[in-house]
């Protein structure tokens, strides 16, 4: 599974950005502010902030396991985002 993180975490430009395994925690539990899911190519990217977390995201993959994990992992509680990217619907 191929994944880009552009940005992950409240980081200064020289820090690493935090993992995936971390995001994932945070779009288990974290309600989102902003989600935005755009389709490139075969390429998926998902942009996203939290509520009550300073953390934003960006990242990017061409793996179908990759998606379907981050759509588990965003849940039934932010349902309403999902639904609102048609874009997700295309890859």
């Amino acid at each position: 599974m191929k994944v880009e993180i552009i940005h992950n975490g409240s980081k200064w430009s020289d820090e690493e950005p935090n993992s995936i395994e971390d995001l994932m925690s945070l779009l288990k539990t974290e309600p989102l502010n902003f989600l935005a899911m755009y389709r490139e190519d075969d390429c998926l990217e998902l942009v996203g902030n939290f509520v009550n977390v300073s953390n934003v995201f960006r990242v990017k993959s061409n793996s179908i396991e990759f998606t379907n994990m981050c759509i588990s992992n965003i849940g039934s509680h932010h349902g309403e985002l999902l639904n609102q990217s048609e874009q997700l619907k295309l890859f």
